[in-house]
C-alpha cells in the first residue's frame, strides 16, 4: 500500500514538473511565442514578414515599389509604434526598388508573452510620394522638418565662428543651447 501511495505520488510531482516546464514556464514562454504574428499590410507596393522570438520582433521588408521607400512605421498592437527613417541615416538611404530591409526591435513589456498584431501602416517614397495613412505620413515629415531646422541652426552657429576657438567649450555651449532652444 505505502508502495503504490509512493509511486503514485512520484507520478503525480512528474507530471505536474512536465506541465510546468512546457506550459506554465515564463522561460519557455518566449519560445512559445516564437511565431509569426498577424501582418496587416496596408501598403501594396511592399512585403512584410515578421516574427517573433526572445521578446524580440525581427521584420523583413521588400520594397516592390519603383521608388525608393525613404521611411516606414509599424505599429505593434495598439500602443507601439515603430518608425525607420532614412532621410539622415549614415547606414542606409533607403530601401531601393526590389531590395529588402530586415532589422530586430525589441519589445516592450507590455508586449511580452503575447503575439500582438504587427501592421505595417505608411510608406514614404523618393519624390516625396506616400502609401498608406496619410496622417502617418505627415507626422514622418514633421519630425523631418524638425531634424533639418536642428541642422541649419547648428550650420548657422558653425558658420559664425570664423575661426574655432581654442577653447571648444565655448562653441560646444552655443550649438547645446541652439538645439535647447528646439526642445531638444
Amino acid at each position: 500500500m505505502l508502495r503504490l501511495l509512493l509511486s503514485a505520488l512520484f507520478l503525480l510531482t512528474f507530471v505536474s514538473l512536465l506541465v510546468y516546464t512546457v506550459l506554465l514556464n515564463p522561460d519557455t514562454q518566449s519560445s512559445l511565442a516564437s511565431q509569426d504574428p498577424i501582418v496587416v499590410n496596408a501598403i501594396t507596393g511592399c512585403e512584410l514578414k515578421a516574427q517573433i522570438a526572445n521578446n524580440e520582433v525581427t521584420i523583413t521588408l521588400k520594397n516592390n515599389h519603383l521608388e525608393t521607400v525613404t521611411a516606414f512605421a509599424l505599429g505593434l498592437g495598439d500602443t507601439y509604434r515603430i518608425t525607420e527613417d532614412f532621410a539622415y541615416s549614415e547606414v542606409h538611404s533607403g530601401i531601393a526598388p526590389g531590395d529588402t530591409f530586415e532589422k530586430r526591435y525589441h519589445l516592450p513589456g507590455s508586449l511580452t508573452g503575447s503575439v500582438p498584431t504587427l501592421y505595417l501602416s505608411s510608406v514614404l517614397l523618393d519624390g516625396g510620394r506616400e502609401e498608406g495613412d496619410p496622417l502617418v505620413a505627415q507626422k514622418i515629415r514633421d519630425e523631418r522638418l524638425g531634424e533639418k531646422l536642428q541642422v541649419f541652426r547648428t550650420v548657422r552657429i558653425l558658420e559664425r565662428q570664423r575661426d574655432l576657438p581654442k577653447d571648444l567649450k565655448i562653441l560646444k555651449h552655443d550649438v547645446a543651447a541652439a538645439l535647447k532652444r528646439c526642445g531638444i
